[in-house]
């Protein structure tokens, strides 16, 4: 039988070495805490915690170290915006840097339904194990593989894959590179976007010569030229060239 007084013995000595222990930590804390900078910490608290990476820091504290130390530019936090970029100016006391907004584009018009595939794959279904595994089980081996790595990582919900191909919503994109960085083909990229005007791009990233496009794609760049009797300017707008080509792949986003 189990002595009641040793248990309650282990018990007693369990609390004792528990409060010790409390006792030392907060003495430790107090004798070896390091004051962080005060801009800072005001600089953590109006960064959107997205820890996204963008701004080539290690996260949102590493980023407000380094803007506070001016080894990072105040407005390179882009889910925060020029919000953000104008409110570290403030705490900083520097002059107000400009933003430039930039939202992720997609370089592929083709969805699962106007793939033309080589091969069945039936692997991992992410498209950099499939790209590693067999290079690509479509014909095209430019265009989007469409299982979705680039809607995985997004951190901001800001990708709907619809038919296997992925869409960007401006409202929610923040520029961020998650996207970018994701892709194994290469075919999103951030673009200059001006709130109020159109973004226009080309949905097609193949290097193909048209004939072998023409084959595989009915939405690819057939390298027809027509776009090009008039580069799109301001004065000669997207517009004309969304129309002219023949296989619709310029588009307005």
């Amino acid at each position: 039988m189990i002595d009641i007084n040793i248990i309650i013995n282990a018990i007693l000595l369990m609390g004792i070495l528990g409060a010790f222990s409390a006792f030392m930590i907060s003495i430790a804390s107090k004798v070896f805490h390091v004051a962080l900078n005060p801009k800072v910490e005001a600089i953590n608290q109006i960064l959107p915690g997205a820890n996204c990476g963008a701004c080539g820091a290690g996260g949102c504290t590493d980023y407000a170290e380094k803007a506070a130390k001016g080894l990072l530019p105040i407005n390179a936090c882009r889910p925060g915006g020029a919000k953000v970029a104008s409110a570290i100016a403030q705490i900083l006391g520097i002059e107000e840097a400009g933003f430039t907004h930039k939202k992720a584009v997609v370089h592929c018009g083709a969805n699962e339904t106007q793939r033309i595939k080589r091969a069945e794959y039936a692997g991992i279904p992410k498209c950099r194990e499939e790209e590693l595994a067999v290079g690509g089980y479509l014909e095209c081996t430019y265009g989007c593989l469409g299982f979705g790595d680039c809607y995985l990582t997004c951190p901001f919900d800001a990708i709907t894959m619809i038919e296997g191909l992925p869409k960007i919503n401006f409202k929610k994109c923040t520029g961020c590179g998650k996207c970018v960085s994701a892709c194994p083909r290469n075919i999103i990229s951030l673009e200059k976007y001006d709130e109020g005007k159109p973004l226009y791009a080309i949905a097609c990233s193949s290097k193909d010569k048209g004939s072998v496009t023409r084959k595989i794609c009915p939405v690819g760049c057939i390298k027809c030229k027509i776009c090009e009797y008039k580069k799109a300017t301001d004065q000669t707008p997207w517009q004309t060239c969304v129309e002219k080509c023949p296989t619709k792949c310029i588009v307005k986003l």
